[in-house]
């Protein structure tokens, strides 16, 4: 599994855009939606993400979906509105 380093999203708070293009991503930790500065995710929405979904990562959703789920892992309440899914997330349906 091809993950994005802890150093990202831990130690460099002050990005705003983050472009991981070209990288054999896997999976994108809910981690990475929490940097509290970052507003914008570029990514290839040609390789194959187990998480977020790719319908997600199509319509440019996947920052919203992380932090979605980051609150979910918080509250236990998960709010899917507005991520045009067609099928429920592995995220959900595994827990």
């Amino acid at each position: 599994m091809t993950l994005v380093p802890k150093t990202i999203y831990e130690d460099l708070t002050s990005i705003r855009v983050l472009s991981l293009i070209e990288n054999p991503l896997t999976r994108l930790p809910t981690d990475l939606g929490q940097m509290p500065k970052i507003e914008e995710l570029r990514m290839n929405v040609h390789f194959t993400l187990v998480s977020p979904p790719s319908i997600v990562l199509s319509n440019n959703k996947q920052l919203g979906f992380l932090r979605a789920l980051k609150q979910a892992e918080k509250t236990g309440v998960m709010n899917l509105i507005d991520f045009d899914l067609n099928v429920l997330p592995r995220e959900i349906a595994s827990r």
